[in-house]
């Protein structure tokens, strides 16, 4: 999950800032130590934010039972959040130096991709949402197969894509001059016959970004996962009766209470609430720590004297810092909260450690060992077998 706003303030929701800087307003002013630790804390985030969501990626290759639509879309998810890393830095750039420096064509391709990522985060969630309203309701029918999977994945990058074309058509360099010394922004500018119009017509495209990446999907999500709550109760709520009316009266005798249908209902039904709370914690996680800042930058695109607040800048800084925190938590919620993804991760690690260390071995071997007899010889083969298939295991 990701931001669609530049690393400085300002009254677009997905614009980097054309605003002087901070030295020249009458703001706090952030002291060196907290640049210092937002700076390691974001170093931090997109380590583990990369490795954690190639590792999410590598699950379905290397194990077919993840092969399945939900786990896709996960994996969807974790593509996105990658690509909303790879934005990171050339922002992180542009907030130490004050000015853009990289050039227009990286001004187009940079803001409005992490736009369409952010859009993609959300329109997954939302597919994530209906696929489990869809399994759990109608649970005997067909779940969707390759092709389904590869329309739905297209349509999260497609609709994405369309919704930030006129951000990347809006995208220009504006120098200003401040103090003797000339600052570049990557600005949004759209058509308009005055400077008004130009404000108007930006000011409607935030506010529908808005609505797209945050208010709808946030209400659809909502009311889809309350609708499966209660489903999930009304399950276990009329297997409870079923138990207690499954005794006969007047015979004097227990009937099976549960055919094959509902043993398969009951645990699929248990494996759904163990599978809900990861995916309700990635959407509680995404509301927290992504949504604030979004809000702020409407609310000052609406509000202008909201600008002028004195702790705008740094109350801004943390609030931009905590919505990457998704990108790198998500697999950590993934392995904790999911077996087959813990599984699969533990899998991953034990098979890279067991190939470094035989790598390892071997070396060594080739250094230490003494000359070898046919004995000798018999069992390295073996052993050097027995490894295969491990690894093959693995």
């Amino acid at each position: 999950m990701n931001s669609t706003f530049g690393i400085e303030p300002t009254t677009s929701v997905n614009a980097v800032t054309t605003a002087p800087p901070i030295a020249a307003q009458a703001y706090f002013i952030e002291p060196n130590p907290s640049k210092i630790f937002r700076y390691v804390l974001y170093a931090l985030l997109f380590l583990f934010a990369v490795v954690g969501n190639i590792a999410v990626c590598v699950v379905p290759i290397r194990q077919k039972r993840m092969r399945t639509f939900t786990y896709f879309l996960i994996t969807n998810l974790a593509v996105s959040d990658i690509g909303t890393m790879l934005c990171l830095p050339p922002l992180l750039m542009f907030d130490y130096t004050s000015t853009w420096s990289i050039g227009e064509t990286m001004c187009k391709l940079v803001n409005p991709s992490l736009t369409m990522f952010s859009l993609i985060t959300t329109n997954t969630l939302v597919a994530i949402a209906i696929d489990r309203f869809m399994s759990l309701v109608f649970p005997f029918v067909r779940r969707p197969q390759k092709k389904e999977t590869i329309l739905v994945v297209t349509l999260t990058w497609l609709v994405a894509f369309a919704c930030v074309l006129p951000s990347f058509g809006a995208r220009k360099l504006t120098p200003i001059m401040e103090g003797g010394h000339v600052f570049v922004y990557c600005d949004e500018e759209f058509p308009g016959d005055t400077v008004e119009d130009k404000i108007y017509h930006k000011k409607i495209y935030d506010i529908a970004l808005y609505l797209i990446n945050n208010t709808i999907p946030i209400i659809i999500i909502s009311l889809v996962y309350v609708i499966i709550i209660f489903k999930l109760k009304g399950i276990s709520l009329s297997k409870v009766f079923k138990r207690k009316s499954s005794k006969s009266s007047f015979e004097g005798y227990s009937q099976p209470a549960l055919n094959s249908d509902e043993v398969y209902l009951k645990q699929k039904n248990e494996r759904e609430r163990k599978f809900m709370q990861m995916l309700l914690s990635v959407v509680v996680v995404f509301v927290l720590f992504y949504v604030p800042v979004q809000t702020l930058f409407l609310l000052n695109t609406l509000l202008p004297s909201t600008s002028g607040w004195y702790y705008l800048y740094i109350t801004y800084y943390y609030l931009y810092l905590m919505m990457w925190v998704p990108n790198a938590l998500n697999p950590i919620l993934y392995g904790a909260m999911n077996e087959q993804y813990a599984r699969a991760f533990k899998k991953i690690l034990c098979c890279r450690w067991k190939s470094r260390k035989d790598g390892f071995g071997s070396t060594l071997g080739s250094y230490s060992r003494a000359p070898t007899t046919t004995k000798n010889t018999r069992n390295d083969v073996a052993g050097s077998n027995t490894r295969e298939t491990e690894m093959t295991l693995m």
